[in-house]
């Protein structure tokens, strides 16, 4: 089966995380910024056989942002792109580490909650 990639997208770093249908394991990958936010992305997607990119997206100005995000990501990486309800993630990531940017522990959340949907628990 293949993975899935979680992305928690933000203006100054995008949290990535992948897993695996079957497996309700999820590990944070790393954080992304910047202009080669894309190519490692596919480069990423690639390696680990990703089948299904997840976008989350929280409310206001920046649900709109990451949904342009994930229209022009799945564009350009031709996989299929889901949106998925990120809010309040940070906050909990922010309870799980203590230090350092949270982003890609926020998308490992995101991942676990969107196989724990799918698995109907």
């Amino acid at each position: 089966m293949r993975k899935v990639l979680a992305l928690d997208y933000g203006e100054k770093r995008v949290g990535v995380a992948v897993g695996w249908r079957g497996v309700v394991e999820t590990r944070p990958v790393l954080c992304l910024s910047g202009r080669k936010l894309t190519a490692a992305l596919l480069k990423l997607c690639w390696e680990e056989e990703i089948g299904l990119i997840l976008v989350g997206v929280s409310e206001g100005k920046m649900a709109e942002k990451s949904k342009r995000f994930a229209k022009r990501l799945e564009s350009i990486i031709k996989l299929p792109v889901q949106m998925i309800d990120e809010t309040l993630t940070t906050q909990q990531a922010k309870r799980i580490k203590k230090k350092g940017p949270v982003d890609s522990v926020a998308a490992a959340l995101m991942l676990e909650d969107f196989f724990f949907r799918k698995e109907g628990r």
